[in-house]
């Protein structure tokens, strides 16, 4: 990360604020907006160690360009003054994390499939590793690779308590927090050494864009991640670049609304639990829902300090049965049918269908930025079709006096 060291009120600014002017000291134009950066190879400069943009020296796209540039310096930024390193997606950036840190054994305490067939890769083409249980003895050189919040279901962990843990071993913690970016979690300030993202989703919040992010406090670290980067080439596209760049300028306010609506919808509809009938969702539907709020968490453990500003958007419905869970997201109007979550509009996932380990009864549901009245409409709606068929046509819900 190339800080702006003129920049005075950068040094003091907030989250928002950082993620619309961190890398303004990049530009070289008098261009408000970056440009993408389609050219795959620079001019060289006429004398070795002479910068040939700007503060920065490009030479060929692999290793680095101007906007994959000014995208590490934000995503640096935002979290707290680490060095980020961009990937073409979240495995990649997962598989190139364990292939830096070489562990001899993985404690592994995920719920994403997708990571999980990452360390069987690393298992069997690179090199043994063991996987034992997040409650086991940790030893040191562990990797502690946490999910939080928790893919599908939202629930939160503890870092700080395993971070302190690895810290008294040597083993080492890296965070997925892919559902819960800045600013609803900082996870250096809970003890993470590396913190990765699957950039494909809230940061990048539109739904258009592949890509995986590492972040970390050492700059060395960060330095050997990018040689390594452009040795297997599995860096970030410069379109890529600028759609994840365009998408963090309004990342502080589209997460804290998703979360916002999220834990609202939540509230909605974990009064329908068990069974129950509550404004106009029909009895004997919805089993359980899962979300860090609704979440009974360990005795003082300070939720607000780990997750100030909210807990994510992503949450799971466990169904009474499985029939309605398979065919209830194909019955929302509002809510898309989409394997993936993080995008602006408000998805729904039958997740066994992508994953066979998650439960045949459950949904993962991902909350966008619709307004949370419209959204009950469309789950009212769709759960009544799913309980007594194409018959059902309106309902009147009390809560808001509004006709579907």
């Amino acid at each position: 990360m190339i800080k702006d060291t003129k920049n005075v009120i950068l040094s003091q600014s907030s989250l928002s604020t950082l993620s619309i002017h961190a890398d303004e000291h990049l530009s070289v134009t008098a261009d408000v907006a970056p440009a993408i950066s389609v050219s795959s190879t620079f001019k060289l400069p006429a004398q070795l160690g002479v910068n040939n943009y700007g503060s920065e020296t490009h030479v060929y796209a692999r290793e680095s360009t101007p906007v994959r540039s000014r995208l590490e310096t934000v995503l640096g930024a935002v979290h707290e003054s680490g060095h980020a390193v961009t990937y073409a997606s979240g495995l990649a950036a997962s598989f190139a994390l364990l292939l830096h840190l070489k562990p001899r054994r993985l404690v592994l305490a995920v719920g994403y499939h997708g990571t999980k067939a990452v360390v069987d890769l690393y298992r069997k083409k690179v090199a043994p590793i063991e996987t034992v249980e997040l409650m086991d003895c940790l030893r040191e050189g562990d990797l502690v690779w946490l999910e939080n919040p928790i893919n599908p279901n939202g629930e939160i962990v503890d870092v700080r308590h395993y971070a302190d843990r690895a810290r008294a071993v040597g083993a080492t913690i890296v965070v997925d927090a892919t559902l819960a970016p800045p600013p609803l979690q900082q996870p250096f300030r809970q003890g993470a050494n590396y913190i990765v993202h699957s950039s494909a989703k809230y940061l990048s919040g539109h739904s258009d864009v592949m890509g995986g992010i590492i972040v970390t406090r050492c700059c060395d670290a960060a330095k050997q991640l990018r040689i390594h980067r452009t040795v297997q080439g599995s860096f970030m596209g410069s379109l890529e670049s600028w759609l994840l760049l365009r998408s963090l300028r309004t990342l502080d306010l589209r997460v804290r609304q998703q979360s916002r609506i999220a834990t609202q919808l939540v509230a909605w509809l974990n009064c329908a639990t068990r069974g129950r009938g509550y404004e106009g969702i029909p009895e004997g539907v919805i089993g359980r829902v899962r979300h860090a709020s609704l979440q009974v968490l360990p005795k003082g453990y300070d939720l607000c300090d780990a997750f100030p500003n909210g807990f994510g958007a992503v949450f799971e419905v466990e169904f009474c049965v499985e029939a309605h869970a398979k065919v209830v997201p194909t019955l929302f109007q509002l809510t898309q049918n989409t394997t993936s979550f993080g995008g602006v509009h408000s998805s729904a996932e039958w997740r066994h269908a992508i994953d066979v380990c998650a439960s045949p009864r459950t949904l993962r549901v991902s909350v966008g930025l619709e307004s949370v009245e419209d959204l009950k409409r469309d789950w009212v709606r769709a759960l009544n079709i799913a309980k007594f068929g194409e018959g059902y046509t309106q309902i009147c819900i009390d809560a808001t006096k509004c006709k579907l």
